[in-house]
């Protein structure tokens, strides 16, 4: 997989409440155009009933340089309704021998998360926030983005160092492909 690059933002489209899927791809592209990143450059995939865009945030470390953390920003249908969801991968586990009390400790913080959960996904371990798009604004779609965030950088090593897990690492970046949102900058 490869991370696209940023271009050049373009302009900001105004939403209307009730428009459809078509009218959350655009307040997904609007968030997007806002932090400077060209929606056309970051998409992963579109069809009829799904879009994801896949981009960096770089959140500020406590003790040191700021950390760079992967996002899916997907919206999808299901059951006539259209959801978001962004998502945040943060380990990899392995296909075999994995500790039966790392499964206990993702249901644990689970339960100590606000609008975010740890999940499974394949053989990596997600940061996930699902909403209904309803009437989603650009608010809305940054404290998402926040949390994820956050919850992804306070768990990866935490998890990490406590199960001997690695950290997940995207197997490829484009060179120059590093641009993202800075969580500093929100807010």
């Amino acid at each position: 997989m490869k991370v696209p690059e940023s271009g050049s933002g373009g302009g900001v489209v105004r939403l209307r409440r009730g428009g459809g899927l078509a009218q959350a791809r655009l307040l997904a592209e609007n968030f997007l155009k806002v932090h400077g990143l060209d929606p056309d450059r970051h998409v992963l995939f579109q069809n009829p009933t799904s879009s994801s865009w896949l981009f960096w945030v770089k959140t500020p470390e406590a003790d040191g340089p700021a950390s760079r953390t992967l996002l899916v920003l997907s919206l999808f249908m299901a059951q006539d309704q259209e959801y978001l969801r962004l998502s945040s991968p943060i380990l990899s586990l392995p296909a075999e021998g994995v500790d039966p009390n790392l499964y206990r400790r993702l249901l644990d913080l689970n339960s100590e998360m606000v609008c975010a959960a740890l999940a499974t996904v394949s053989l990596e371990i997600h940061v996930v926030a699902v909403r209904p798009v309803g009437d989603a604004g650009l608010n809305e779609l940054e404290d998402l983005l926040v949390r994820v965030a956050g919850y992804a950088n306070l768990f990866r090593t935490q998890l990490s160092e406590e199960f001997g897990i690695p950290v997940w690492e995207l197997a490829s970046v484009v060179e120059g492909n590093d641009e993202g949102i800075d969580l500093q900058t929100l807010g």
